[in-house]
C-alpha cells in the first residue's frame, strides 16, 4: 500500500513530466508555425488591411506575437 507522501511525490513527478512534454511540444509547434507563417508573411503584409481574410489577420497577429 502506498502512503500519502509517496503518492504526493509520484503525482508531483508526473505533473513535472507532463509540463516538460507540453513545453517541448509547444516549442516545436512554434518553430514549425513560424517557418510556415513566415513563408506566407511577405505577400500577406503587402495586402491592404481591408482585403485580409480572418485567417491572414490571425497569421499576422501570431507572427507579431511570436517574433
Amino acid at each position: 500500500q502506498i502512503d500519502r507522501e509517496d503518492f504526493t511525490a509520484w503525482l508531483q513527478l508526473i505533473v513535472l513530466l507532463f509540463s516538460h512534454i507540453f513545453q517541448r511540444r509547444d516549442a516545436v509547434y512554434k518553430r514549425n508555425y513560424k517557418d510556415y507563417f513566415g513563408f506566407m508573411e511577405g505577400p500577406v503584409r503587402e495586402k491592404p488591411a481591408e482585403e485580409l481574410t480572418e485567417s491572414e489577420k490571425g497569421i499576422l497577429a501570431w507572427l507579431d506575437k511570436n517574433k
